[in-house]
């Protein structure tokens, strides 16, 4: 070292002025690690304390089979509640499909359950708790005879169908009485020449 700058350093006059001790706490390499701010850092990244935040459950008011019930129909209709309420109310089926109102017949909430909706509410409890298919029944529970209008709509979809299903077998039948006539409309050759030899001889 000589020639250099270290030639020139005071090894005791350092340590008397640098506490080297925590500088190699500090600086350390081992299982703990070095510390950063008092924190003990493994692989470079400080270890804070973890908070573990508990997950909340959603509430169903539903009965289990029918919870699943409404949750596999709810996927099939794949319209949300607010359109399908307003298809409800002005009846339609452009919206709406025959098939989804029927689905949509099945889970109409009962007396019951609409009670029951009612008292959760009345109770001040919180409504985001519940599940999604219990907010879906609670939503089609304020509906204003939501299963006259149902019923309603189920019988015009189908009255449409039966019409187009009425139309062709109303043709063939048409069809059929003209053919009949053609066949049928004048009697057979053998019964007009019997009828006229029995007139013949009564006179």
């Amino acid at each position: 070292v000589r020639g250099t700058i270290f030639n020139e350093l005071d090894d005791d006059k350092l340590h008397s002025v640098i506490d080297f001790s925590d500088f190699e706490e500090r600086f350390k390499i081992g299982v703990g690690g070095p510390l950063i701010n008092g924190t003990s850092v493994v692989d470079g990244l400080g270890s804070f304390p973890s908070k573990r935040f508990k997950r909340t459950e959603n509430v169903s008011l539903l009965e289990h089979t029918r919870l699943r019930n409404i949750a596999i129909s709810r996927r099939k209709i794949e319209i949300p509640v607010e359109k399908v309420i307003s298809a409800v109310n002005s009846l339609d089926l452009k919206v709406m499909s025959l098939e989804n109102v029927e689905l949509l017949q099945r889970m109409v909430p009962t007396e019951q359950e609409t009670k029951t909706y009612k008292e959760y509410v009345g109770s001040k409890k919180n409504v985001n708790l519940l599940t999604e298919e219990d907010k879906f029944l609670m939503q089609l529970g304020k509906v204003e005879r939501i299963s006259t209008k149902l019923v309603i709509m189920s019988y015009i979809g189908n009255f449409f169908d039966n019409i187009h299903f009425i139309t062709p077998v109303s043709g063939k039948c048409a069809q059929y009485d003209t053919s009949s006539m053609v066949h049928f409309g004048r009697p057979p050759l053998p019964l007009a020449s019997s009828n006229r030899m029995k007139l013949s001889s009564r006179g």
